[in-house]
């Protein structure tokens, strides 16, 4: 692996960086375009590297993300897959607190969206507070009744919660904690208004599944750091916390990829140490393990080129797999269940996004699902359309 120049290590500040994986020219995975801003959108490499002092794998690049998160939609709530995942979370996580009134109990959740967590915890009786960094996410989690500060969670913000807020029972996050550029500063953060007792509960996308499966797709510019068991407990414990569970939820209950860390503060002085040479050994032949997952991908596009294809799935896995591709024009549109609006594209590829209903009049021959996590719950949903379970491919097919 060749050394990073100009790029300090996330975690530990060491300049010793040396490159897993560059991905050329890359989008970001929430900006559709229209036909009118072609070419416009932005794009550029995404330089993912391993630091040789503390063993963390993460992005080496620094965007300023505050702009494109203040108009961040994303948002999976209408999937019964992922409200049974919410679901079980909660159910866990009361668990927790059973001994205490659960009128007393404070939950507060970092990237809150639109509220459909908070509002599952509210109906069991405790607080509930979000903190998140998009507007419109933001006014419409107030408007049904789940209290949200517009904000992005670090240490500086903490002193603008409420007062009531200042020292909480839990906090959650799922899915955005590696959308801080700062890991540490955060975590000094959550310990700061968490109570002695209380638990820290992270779901972030787990560095060892993304390398057995290749999941380049899960190597965005919105994501800067990449976690898995071992070097989760290292960073936690670095910054004032003990993990002492990675099996909240069954593997069946979790979602794609789900590393779901809980941890507590610790009021002891041991410290772990990482093995350095067994993380940088697991990602060291990763670039070559990719580049052969897009080389499968695209001749499978090749060789079915005579038949009609469509895509599955506008999220990251979608939008970044098919930019890496070279044969992406195969792909006559992308189905979505949940598009960001009428007469959208693609970054990059410029693939115009359509929902399920696009299927009923438009028939396919192959439908490339690459939300693999929810491929039986597409396929139930299409079958209504008359469309059969070996017209389907998965992503998870090529790994």
């Amino acid at each position: 692996m060749k050394e990073i120049l100009n790029c300090k290590c996330r975690i530990c500040g060491s300049k010793r960086l040396y490159e897993v994986i560059t991905l050329e020219k890359m989008p970001l995975t929430d900006e559709f375009i229209t036909q009118d801003d072609f070419g416009k959108e932005f794009l550029s490499d995404i330089v993912i590297g391993i630091c040789s002092n503390c063993g963390i794998t993460q992005n080496c690049n620094d965007l300023n993300m505050s702009l494109y998160y203040d108009k961040y939609e994303y948002s999976v709530g209408y999937s019964p897959l992922f409200n049974h995942f919410m679901e079980k979370l909660v159910e866990k996580t009361i668990k927790f607190f059973s001994k205490k009134n659960l009128q007393s109990v404070k939950v507060l959740e970092i990237g809150s969206g639109s509220g459909e967590l908070l509002e599952k915890f509210k109906r069991c009786g405790v607080s509930v507070l979000g903190i998140e960094p998009s507007s419109s996410l933001c006014k419409f989690a107030n408007k049904k009744g789940i209290p949200t500060l517009n904000s992005f969670f670090c240490y500086d913000m903490v002193e603008n919660i409420p007062a009531d807020f200042k020292t909480v029972d839990c906090i959650i996050s799922c899915y955005t904690f590696d959308h801080l550029p700062d890991i540490n500063d955060a975590l000094q953060a959550c310990r700061k208004i968490l109570n002695k007792n209380g638990k820290l509960i992270i779901e972030i996308h787990d560095l060892d599944l993304i390398i057995k499966r290749k999941e380049f797709c899960l190597f965005e510019h919105e994501h800067y750091f990449y976690l898995n068991k071992e070097t989760a407990e290292f960073v936690f414990n670095k910054n004032g916390f003990n993990i002492i569970d990675f099996n909240l939820l069954r593997n069946e209950e979790r979602r794609a990829n789900s590393l779901l860390i809980v941890a507590e503060p610790k009021y002891d002085d041991n410290y772990i140490n990482l093995n350095l040479e067994i993380e940088l050994k697991k990602v060291s032949g990763l670039k070559e393990n990719i580049t052969e997952l897009i080389n499968k991908i695209d001749a499978w596009l090749l060789n079915n080129s005579k038949y009609k294809i469509v895509a599955y799935g506008a999220g990251g896995r979608g939008v970044m797999t098919i930019a890496a591709l070279k044969n992406y024009k195969y792909f006559n549109v992308i189905i979505d269940k949940n598009p960001k609006g009428d007469n959208i594209y693609l970054p990059k590829t410029h693939i115009p996004i359509k929902k399920p209903e696009f299927l009923i009049n438009t028939r396919v021959d192959y439908i490339f699902v690459f939300s693999y996590g929810y491929f039986k719950e597409i396929i139930q949903e299409l079958s209504k359309y008359g469309y059969s379970k070996k017209q389907f491919v998965s992503l998870l097919d090529f790994s």
